[in-house]
């Protein structure tokens, strides 16, 4: 394989989402514990893992060449996968990268099975809705407050002579009148918006700053939450109301 077609592939890799190569024994030959129960036919290992679902060893007497092959499991998995996904994508696949962190990786490294079996009998998952600790950002409010910010900042704003005297009085004005409808997060950004304003910097790049202080997110989530609650807003509303980009 050429050098340039195997950085092309992963690139596509990376593209896709693929997971990256891990750099670890993989193979667990010698440590897995023996198959001793099934499910509808498949061998099973971890009977610790099923407490709450029925196993048999009937159907197939202790004979493993009775069983369907272990590598059947892939097909049940994949469609079990795809059933998932196309219920709820999102929470796929933060289901994925907390099983993939927190018990996958680690007990590769380890080749560890105790270790993996603690691992995957104390995972939870992940539950519906924002991830824990995360930030709800009302969209009104938000669209309001940049409203707001991005007004004033662009009547106060002379080009390149640079904003003129009270903008930060009235950004301030501003932010008190916005406590009326929610609480910020941090306190007015007074100083880091004196330089701001002295540098000239543009009414987006402040407005952000602003919001990103209100709802303690990071300026770049600030752009993201913009674009999304644009998102079904006519073009001509959002020039009537002053949001649009």
């Amino acid at each position: 394989m050429s050098p340039r077609l195997s950085r092309r592939r992963q690139s596509n890799r990376r593209k896709l989402g693929a997971t990256p190569d891990i750099p670890v024994e993989t193979s667990l030959d010698g440590i897995l514990p023996p198959i001793i129960e099934s499910r509808d036919k498949l061998p099973i290992r971890f009977s610790a893992l099923w407490k709450d679902e029925a196993l048999d060893q009937s159907v197939w007497g202790g004979n493993l060449e009775d069983l369907w092959p272990a590598e059947l499991w892939e097909v049940h998995c994949a469609l079990l996968w795809m059933a998932i996904k196309k219920s709820d994508a999102r929470w796929a696949a933060r289901f994925r990268s907390a099983l993939l962190s927190e018990v996958i990786l680690p007990s590769l490294k380890t080749r560890n099975i105790g270790d993996l079996l603690h691992r995957a009998k104390s995972f939870r998952g992940v539950t519906k809705g924002p991830r824990k600790g995360s930030t709800r950002v009302p969209r009104n409010l938000f669209l309001l407050l940049h409203k707001r910010f991005v007004n004033i900042l662009r009547s106060s704003r002379h080009g390149k002579h640079g904003y003129k005297d009270g903008t930060l009085s009235a950004l301030e004005r501003a932010w008190r009148q916005g406590e009326r409808f929610g609480n910020p997060k941090e306190p007015f950004p007074a100083e880091r918006l004196s330089k701001d304003v002295t540098q000239n910097q543009p009414p987006g790049h402040i407005a952000r700053l602003l919001l990103a202080k209100w709802f303690q997110v990071k300026p770049t989530t600030v752009a993201v939450y913009l674009k999304r609650f644009r998102r079904g807003i006519p073009k001509r509303i959002l020039r009537l109301t002053g949001l649009s980009p």
